[in-house]
């Protein structure tokens, strides 16, 4: 946690359609925050050496920096990959193998299940690595109608920081986060779309290669 009187430095990553546009908008119109650009792609999955040093490297030259990671549930996000793919390589089964194309780099991965898991993965391995200065934000936490305000606010409190007003926060949610993409329009039509999920088969499919890989 950084001091309250100083602008925190915060980077975001996560997955593609996880909210990562949508978070930085949220905390860089925050004046307590300061969007700092990171040499690492932010929706690469963590799993090179290279990858960890160029983040110890900031944390170690920036007391003030910190990472925000987003979280999304895997059975909308394989929902919305389907419906583009982005850097990825797949013929949309859910059991067939993925190549995923970062810059210079790409990862083979053997599902769409194992890209999700592995990447969370390395998310959850460099928040061991620094607890107090990594954090999670989950997508359908922070645009919810009801209580996204105040998720917004205890994530603010847990970093150390004030949060926007509520009518700020919500300004938003009001507007698309991104122009590429199949982009919503705005928190409800986001909440909507929750709703709809996977058929049952493919949701028991992803459940049973993720027991799988948890083996």
């Amino acid at each position: 946690m950084v001091r309250n009187n100083d602008k925190t430095n915060f980077y975001v990553l996560g997955l593609h359609n996880s909210g990562t546009n949508l978070t930085q908008k949220i905390f860089s119109d925050n004046k307590n925050f300061k969007f700092n650009g990171l040499y690492l792609w932010k929706h690469r999955p963590l799993l090179r050496q290279h990858d960890l040093d160029t983040i110890e490297k900031n944390m170690t030259s920036n007391k003030n920096f910190i990472l925000i990671i987003t979280m999304r549930d895997i059975f909308t996000w394989i929902k919305s990959m389907k419906k583009k793919i982005y850097e990825t390589n797949w013929n949309k089964h859910i059991n067939s193998k993925i190549d995923f194309k970062c810059c210079n780099d790409h990862f083979k991965f053997d599902s769409i299940v194992h890209l999700y898991e592995s990447t969370c993965n390395s998310h959850k391995e460099l928040k061991k690595i620094y607890p107090n200065r990594v954090f999670f934000c989950n997508y359908y936490d922070m645009i919810c109608p009801q209580k996204g305000y105040e998720y917004y606010c205890k994530l603010c409190h847990d970093i150390g920081k004030i949060p926007n007003s509520e009518c700020s926060f919500k300004k938003i949610l009001s507007r698309k986060s991104k122009s590429h993409g199949n982009s919503v329009s705005n928190n409800i039509e986001a909440m909507k779309k929750m709703k709809i999920s996977l058929p049952d088969d493919e949701i028991l499919l992803v459940q049973k290669l993720q027991s799988n890989i948890k083996k």
